[in-house]
């Protein structure tokens, strides 16, 4: 159960030695040769968060490499719209679901996509550019015309924010 973890970490982008560190840390807390395999753990990708139940029965969550509590409620919302499989976070969904745009490392090598027709935002907003509308974009892609709106919104929104 250890190395599954320990896996799940280095697939979410925290590099081994940290994992090592993480496991060291973390058996300072609680009392287990093995803590990785029996306690819950949290990652962003850029550091390891142990949750600790006090006295009391609340949770706590502390960020192993910096030896500090974070806010539970805003380490949760940071992780909004992160989809999880154990600790490892694999999609992202960067408005929410009901927008159907997910950037997901398994699909268009992590690009955004509508989630409903899998094609990448970029060419179905390019295509309702070059074709002159969002039908005539849909009909060549033969997708919905929902999905070439969505992804001109999101690629909108996007150009927008830089």
């Amino acid at each position: 159960m250890e190395l599954r973890t320990a896996d799940a970490f280095m697939q979410a982008g925290v590099s081994a030695i940290l994992i090592r560190r993480a496991i060291l840390e973390a058996q300072k807390f609680i009392d287990e040769e093995r803590p990785l395999s029996t306690t819950k753990f949290m990652t962003d990708g850029r550091s390891v968060f142990l949750e600790i139940a006090d006295d009391s029965g609340d949770t706590k969550l502390l960020d192993l490499f910096n030896k500090q509590y974070a806010f539970k409620r805003i380490i949760e919302a940071s992780l909004k719209g992160v989809d999880f499989e154990g600790i490892a976070p694999v999609r992202w969904w960067p408005h929410s679901r009901s927008q159907r745009i997910v950037l997901d490392p398994e699909k268009s090598f992590g690009q955004p996509i509508d989630s409903e027709s899998g094609v990448p935002t970029a060419a179905l907003s390019a295509a309702a550019k070059a074709e002159g509308s969002p039908e005539a974009a849909a009909r060549a892609w033969q997708v919905p015309v929902q999905s070439v709106l969505r992804a001109v919104k999101f690629e909108t929104e996007l150009a927008e924010a830089a």
